[in-house]
This record gives C-alpha cells, structure tokens and sequence, in this order.
C-alpha cells in the first residue's frame, strides 16, 4: 500500500507478505516499509519463519558397522530471520523523461540462523525502466556464506489510481507501479549433523 505525502512531495509505504517455498516447506511472514522521493528512496524489510523453522535432509549418508550397527547422519536446514535497508537514486537530469530511465540502488542485510552467529551482505541492483508499468532489472548479492549470486527480472505492473491531493509530479509518478523490492525467496543454508545410531 503506497500513499502521497502531499505536504512533502513523498511517497510513503508499507507491505506485509507471506512466503512460502516448497522444497523444504518452509515459511515466513515478511514486512516492509519505503519512503520514496525525488533525490533519493529509502526502503527497509524485515523477515521472520514461521512454523518449523529446519527440515532434515532427505537423502542421510548412512555408516554400516560390523554386527548390524548403523549410524545415520542428516543435515538440518534452518530458515533464517533477517532485514535488508537500501537507498536508491534516479540516473537522470531531468523529470520529464518518461520512456527511458536507469535507477540505482545499494545496501546491507544481514541473516540470523539457529546455533550460528549471523552473516551479513550487500545488495546492488541496476534497473532499466521503459515506461511506467515495464522495466528490466539485474542484481548482484555478496556474503561470506553464498558468496555473489547475480539474477534478473523483467517485470509489467499497474497503478490502481493516484492521489486526489493536487498531485502532478512527474518525476514520482513511477513510483505507485513500482513492485515492491523485496528478498521474497525464503534464505535457509544446513545448519549442523544429526547423528542418529542403533547401539
């Protein structure tokens, strides 16, 4: 939900999603709130599993001993709790461009997982906007535990309407198609061993 701080010539908003993600059937409620201006935006997310939170693996590496003796071993995969924050800018001189434009944006996160100390990365994404409701994105995430990961999205979206409040400012316009800017895939990583054993 996004509404026009007339007063300022900003536009404010806040989410609330919820993920899920089939392999593992993990899931997790998510929230969010951005603060979207001329110069610059201010965006901030914050993640939260839900449910169980780990699932052991599927496939155990199994250890027979000498008189019938087993010792099973599985890993358990932890969903992880986090935020991210960005700030983001326009690469343009003036508002009346409306067929092409490049958005930057740069920032933090930082994920916390059951029995191990949290690691922290940057995001930065580059955004080629053709018009209002189309643009092409790509995105480069690095962190000591997936190291750099890079993906794309072409996305296609509608406004519903605009503000009644005298509102005419090109240059914001886009925001209310904007999509959300979100990690809306649930982070999870193996966690420790589970020895399981017959003697």
């Amino acid at each position: 939900m996004r509404g026009y701080a007339c007063n300022e010539e900003k536009i404010w908003g806040w989410n609330f999603f919820y993920d899920y993600r089939g392999d593992h059937a993990y899931h997790q409620i998510g929230c969010g709130f951005e603060w979207l201006g001329d110069d610059y935006d201010l965006r901030l997310n914050g993640y939260l599993p839900i449910g169980k939170i780990f699932r052991e693996s599927h496939s155990p590496f199994v250890v027979d001993f000498p008189g019938g003796f087993v010792l099973d071993i599985k890993h358990r995969i932890f969903a992880t709790r986090g935020i991210d924050a960005e700030i983001g800018t326009w690469f343009r001189n003036e508002c009346t461009s409306r067929y092409f434009d490049l958005y930057g944006a740069i920032g933090p996160y930082v994920y916390y997982k059951q029995f191990h100390s949290a690691f922290v990365g940057g995001r930065v994404r580059l955004l080629a906007q053709f018009t209002d409701s189309l643009s092409l994105e790509a995105e480069v995430t690095y962190d000591a535990v997936f190291k750099t990961v890079g993906q794309g999205r072409l996305t296609y979206s509608w406004s519903f309407g605009e503000p009644s409040c005298g509102y005419n400012d090109s240059c914001l316009s886009r925001a209310f198609y904007d999509p959300v800017h979100r990690q809306e895939i649930i982070v999870n990583r193996p966690s420790y061993r589970v020895y399981k054993q017959n003697w």
